[in-house]
């Protein structure tokens, strides 16, 4: 008896779940804010201008990273740890002042590998 009345506990809350589900609406996906590099490091440029809105990642200050860390804001401490460019790639963004506006799903290319 107990069993029957825990079965019917569980089919009512699945009828409850059912109705408070909207079947059209599709599932969202978490938006990533967007992401800003300093065209200036430690009053180095590390962005050279290519095109309009493409710039190249060039590693002037000899920093022994891997890359240039993407900014959560305008502020040179805010750095995203898991958004890093790598030196030479070049990357899209609009021009802001002093920093560059990488779009969510930023665009950035790796630098060619050459033999040598």
């Amino acid at each position: 008896m107990v069993r029957a009345m825990a079965e019917k506990d569980v089919e009512a809350e699945e009828v409850k779940l059912q109705k408070t589900e909207d079947p059209v609406a599709p599932p969202v996906a978490p938006v990533r804010s967007p992401r800003f590099l300093p065209k200036r490091l430690q009053g180095v440029s590390v962005l050279t201008p290519l095109a309009p809105e493409i710039y190249r990642v060039e590693n002037r200050l000899g920093a022994p990273t891997k890359g240039l860390a993407q900014r959560r804001s305008r502020s040179v401490s805010d750095v995203d740890p898991a958004s890093v460019v790598l030196w030479g790639s070049t990357v899209t963004g609009r021009d802001e002042g002093d920093w560059i506006r990488c779009e969510a799903g930023v665009s950035f290319w790796a630098p060619w590998a050459t033999p040598g």
